[in-house]
């Protein structure tokens, strides 16, 4: 309780989200607190660790900008599917307008 504390202290002061605050005020093992914010959101993983490069092409579907505001950042197309990573779920209308522009899914992932 007491690093969850610490880590809204931190959030309070530095800003960044809860997780990442946690993450490097506790010594908490990043692959346990990835599938802690997993199960809670209800979402599928992305990897653990820095984020894998995606190829250019999946990369120039989203535009930084538009990345960087909604916080996501593209991982892969996988069947006609975008597949994201996201720190928080997107809100429904983000992912339909996103889904919509694309003309493809969007698979959301959790990532810290």
């Amino acid at each position: 309780m007491r690093a969850v504390e610490d880590a809204i202290a931190r959030q309070v002061l530095h800003g960044g989200d809860l997780a990442t605050n946690l993450l490097e005020l506790s010594g908490v093992r990043e692959d346990v607190l990835l599938a802690t914010l997993s199960e809670f959101q209800g979402l599928p993983a992305a990897p653990p660790g820095r984020l894998p490069l995606p190829p250019p092409e999946v990369l120039r579907l989203v535009p930084g900008e538009l990345a960087l505001k909604h916080g996501i950042f593209p991982l892969a197309v996988e069947g006609g599917t975008l597949v994201v990573a996201t720190s928080e779920p997107l809100p429904q209308a983000v992912e339909d307008d996103l889904s919509f522009a694309l003309d493809m899914g969007i698979e959301q992932r959790a990532a810290l």
